[in-house]
């Protein structure tokens, strides 16, 4: 996997524990969505790191385009999950996630999914 969508739950994890660099041993890319920047940045206080990877073009920030699908998840997801199930459903590719619900939405799309363990054990 060169390039992929993540959700905002493995990305925190990661940031908190000061592991975040790991990722970019799998992965060249990582997109992120709006509504995922927002909550990285702004509820959990990483904005200086995150704006460092965006800098060197490790992460991507890009706009859903498909809001009726967006609008029709945000019934069950919150507004990162949401997004990220969009984002990597229309370009088509796979995402990091790790919450139950969001996973599961995944699968039934066909969204190839990846969650910090199966990070970890990529790493091994």
């Amino acid at each position: 996997m060169k390039i992929i969508v993540a959700d905002s739950s493995t990305l925190i994890a990661l940031l908190d524990s000061n592991n975040f660099s790991l990722l970019f041993k799998l992965f060249k890319e990582i997109i992120i969505t709006q509504e995922v920047y927002k909550e990285i940045t702004y509820k959990h206080n990483h904005q200086q790191t995150i704006q460092h990877y965006i800098l060197l073009k490790k992460i991507t920030l890009h706009a859903i385009t498909d809001t009726t699908m967006y609008k029709m998840l945000l019934k069950r997801l919150d507004t990162g999950e949401a997004a990220s199930i969009v984002l990597a459903k229309t370009l088509q590719l796979p995402l990091i996630i790790d919450e139950k619900k969001g996973r599961t939405i995944d699968k039934s799309l066909g969204v190839p999914i990846i969650g910090l363990v199966g990070i970890l054990l990529k790493l091994l």
